[in-house]
């Protein structure tokens, strides 16, 4: 797990279909304080014990992707289509 501090987001038609409730497998309505913009850019400012390999440190500035985690074991994320996880989590909506 890390933490950034978000300096420019994105907002795209994934926010908007959210916001209309089109998608019928997410929770709706959305936690109450939830804004649009799942992608961004921002620095990291704490990183949890299991980041302890990685290439980022506190203080890199980073892009966050759509997809906040993937089981990587059903079959999209096995054949390395990860943004269609079946149990996938989208950063700013789970996370």
């Amino acid at each position: 797990i890390l933490c950034e501090r978000r300096t420019h987001s994105g907002v795209c038609h994934s926010d908007l279909a959210i916001m209309e409730n089109s998608w019928a497998a997410l929770p709706y309505p959305t936690q109450q304080g939830q804004v649009g913009g799942h992608e961004g850019v921002g620095t990291i400012v704490k990183m949890g014990p299991a980041t302890g390999h990685t290439a980022v440190k506190v203080g890199d500035r980073v892009g966050i992707k759509w997809v906040a985690g993937t089981c990587g074991s059903c079959l999209p994320c096995l054949e390395g289509a990860d943004a269609q996880c079946q149990k996938g989590k989208i950063s700013g909506y789970y996370t």
